[in-house]
Parts: structure tokens; sequence; C-alpha cells
């Protein structure tokens, strides 16, 4: 593997298992890759570093070295997505002015029954899309044309099942699968159609689907173009898919660096690049790819990134991510290229 520093040390155990060393990248197979260092997970779970590669051809970002296919399930054993966590948006309970606004967007445009509703806000975020850009990234843009009882979305890897129960409420009919098995025991504890497993190809009949989402899925993916193969094969002519993910472009990565929330090891193996990201959804026969302009995010990522970078000792420059941060703030609702996270639509022809 060709890069500009030394190559730094892997190890070939960590402390639940053995590693694998990628010797290109995943993503284009190129050879040539950047060194960007290494840490520990986020939440200091486990005494292993882990090590960082920018490929210097497609620029995507990798791990060089990660937990094998028999340990990474163990990685995920306290994750963050067995607990329900309070919706990000207002529900019936959201009385203040702009949760009542959304509301209001979201029962018109998604065809939701919230209350504290107020009908205007629909007016007034369709005349002025920042504001809605935000919200149609939690309903995950789910069509018009699909927002009714027959249609059936999937959303792979669903986690703790809240995307599902916004879908619900959409009046479709959603469906899960996730292969964390503490993850699938709290959407079925909710009363959610969830299967244990990651197989698509194992788990549904080909065009099963109208809508296939993944919401920060394909950077855990052990095999991302598989995956996408898969995703393709279940959904119907004229279905799609809706991909969210980290950004290794964006300007909160340039002004973080280690201490960024996309890299989160050792769970994100690989995050593609859009022009990686466009190519392996082509090669999987996807057409019409779209990557979609992100809008303003909260700023409990990046307070989450600061924290990081103060519990691994991260030197960040704070004057320098304060005004990077505000400038990703004000571009992530112009162009979708130095967001902080890519979202991209693509259709399967029929």
């Amino acid at each position: 593997m060709a890069k500009s520093a030394a190559t730094p040390p892997c190890e070939i155990t960590w402390s639940l298992g053995s590693r694998t060393i990628a010797e290109a990248c995943p993503l284009c197979s190129s050879r040539e890759a950047l060194p960007i260092g290494g840490r520990r997970d986020d939440a200091l779970l486990f005494p292993d570093t882990w090590h960082f590669a920018e490929c210097r051809d497609c620029k995507s970002i990798y791990l060089i070295d990660r937990p094998d296919d028999a340990s990474l399930h163990q990685a995920y054993d306290s994750y963050y997505t067995h607990e329900r966590e309070p919706d990000a948006l207002a529900r019936e309970h959201g009385v203040a002015l702009a949760g009542r606004l959304i509301n209001g967007y979201l029962n018109r445009r998604y065809r939701m029954r919230r209350k504290s509703a107020l009908s205007i806000g629909h007016i007034l975020f369709m005349l002025i899309p920042p504001l809605r850009m935000g919200v149609d990234v939690y309903a995950r843009h789910v069509p018009e044309r699909l927002l009714k009882p027959t249609t059936r979305l999937l959303d792979y890897g669903c986690g703790n099942g809240d995307f599902l129960l916004r879908a619900l409420e959409m009046g479709i009919q959603p469906q899960g699968c996730d292969p964390d098995p503490k993850a699938v025991a709290q959407c079925r504890k909710a009363g959610l159609e969830v299967e244990l497993g990651s197989d698509l190809a194992e788990l549904y009949p080909p065009g099963t689907f109208h809508y296939v989402t993944l919401s920060h899925v394909i950077e855990h993916s052990t095999n991302i173009r598989k995956t996408l193969t898969q995703v393709y094969s279940v959904l119907k002519p004229g279905g799609a898919v809706w991909i969210a993910l980290p950004n290794p472009r964006s300007l909160d990565r340039r002004a973080l660096g280690l201490a960024w929330t996309g890299l989160h090891p050792p769970y994100h193996l690989a995050i593609p690049s859009h022009a990686s990201l466009r190519r392996v959804l082509e090669e999987s026969g996807f057409r019409d790819i779209r990557l979609l302009t992100r809008g303003m995010e909260s700023a409990g990522m990046y307070r989450y990134a600061l924290a990081t970078a103060n519990n691994h000792d991260l030197e960040v420059d704070r004057l320098k991510a304060r005004i990077l941060r505000a400038a990703t703030q004000i571009l992530a609702t112009m162009t979708y290229r130095w967001s902080n996270e890519t979202i991209a639509i693509a259709s399967k022809p029929g």
C-alpha cells in the first residue's frame, strides 16, 4: 500500500478477537492510500486503537484494521441502538411554535396525523427550502406517490426501530431487518415487523419492496457492493433506495480531524466518497442517482465530536472548528459537497 507516511502499526488481534487488515481501498481497490491516524472507539469501551486511511484515488475513508467477521458482532453488544431515544422532532406533545410548524408540514407532506400542528407550517416550509431540508431527511424523502397503505418499505439496518414508527405514521407497510439481536428484540417489543439478519437474499424474495432505506448503514457494511446488489434485487421495478452516510469531504472533518463523528471506529469500516457511492450504485444496477442537499444539522453531533476530542486528548483548533462549522451549516443549505452527511436516492429501472 503506497503512502505518504510510514504504515501505522496494526495489531493482528484486538481485545475480543482477530483483526482483518485492508491491503487496498474497499471501494475502488486502489493501493494508494494516505494514513490519517488512529484512535480508540468513541466511548472508550475497548482498549484497542484503530487506524484510518484515505484513498488517494477515490477519496473514500476506510479502516486499515478492523474486527474480523467472527468477532465484529461483539463490538455491537453495547451499541446505542439497543435503547429507544426521544424523537428528534416534535410529536403530539410538541407545543412549541417550531414543533407545531414542523408537525403541520409532516401532516400535509407525509400524511401524518400529529397533534399540536399548524397547517401554515406546510406553506412556510415549501416557500423556504432550508427549513424543510432537515425535516425531509427525518422522513427520508418518502415520495408522495408511495404514501398509501399498499406501499411496502424496508428499513435495512433498522436499529431500535425509530424510523419504522415514523413510517407507520405515514400509513404505509414498514418492515425492518438488523443483524443485531438486541436491536431486533427492541423493535419486536414495540410491535414492529423486523427480521434478524442482513442477507437480503435469504430474508426476502426479489421484488418485494417499493422503497428501501439505509440510514448510516452502508459505512458499517463489510461488503458495500454486495449490500447494494441485494437491495436492488428486493426492490420492485421502479422502486427506489434512500441512503444516508457521513461525507468524508465535509468541512467538519477538516476542522475536527480524528474527533470527527463520521469515523466512529471500529463500527465504520468504509465511508464512500460521492464519486465512489455513485459508481457502486451504478454497478449495482441503479439509475437516476441523485445526491440531495442536506440542510442544516442540529448541534448535537458537533458537541459530541468536541466531547470525543476531550475524552481522547485529541487536539482540535476550537476557533477553526467554530468557523468551519458555521460555514458547513450555511453551505449545507446550498450544496451537498461539503455537508457533514451525504443523502442519496437512486432508482431501479422499470
